[in-house]
């Protein structure tokens, strides 16, 4: 199967099992739109919460950790989002992180940047800006 074939099936709920990495955001607000009732559509329409998993305590840890600024609120409530609904509903089994490497000639300068920050993930790499060439 094509990989357009692949995401075609996963969004509209045609699947049984899929295995892929999208959980990969330092931030759990930046995976909201995997969890969020808004974007379960039900099986045949396209939706970015893949297992249809929701339920109001769910969207209420949800909105709390989009709306509460402080670490420890934010932390409890996604907590209960993965752990106590994610988990327990056993909707993802969780495998391996995926590990990341850099390999640069000794001529790339700039790489400590890079070096203190998760790059294995979806977010913007500010740190190639940082990186230049020595002759």
């Amino acid at each position: 199967m094509g990989e357009f074939a692949f995401i075609s099936k996963v969004v509209q709920g045609n699947y049984e099992a899929a295995f892929f990495n999208i959980y990969s955001s330092p931030d759990p607000d930046q995976n909201y739109y995997f969890w969020s009732e808004s974007t379960a559509k039900g099986v045949g329409q396209i939706s970015l919460n893949f297992t249809e998993l929701t339920n109001p305590e769910m969207q209420a840890s949800l909105q709390v950790g989009r709306q509460r600024p402080e670490f420890e609120t934010r932390k409890k409530a996604y907590d209960n989002v993965v752990v106590n609904q994610i988990n327990a509903n056993a909707v993802n089994i969780w495998t391996v992180s995926t590990p990341y490497s850099l390999i640069a000639s000794p001529k790339v300068h700039g790489l400590k940047e890079a070096s203190e920050v998760p790059f294995g993930n979806f977010q913007p790499k500010t740190w190639f800006a940082s990186l230049w060439l020595s002759s």
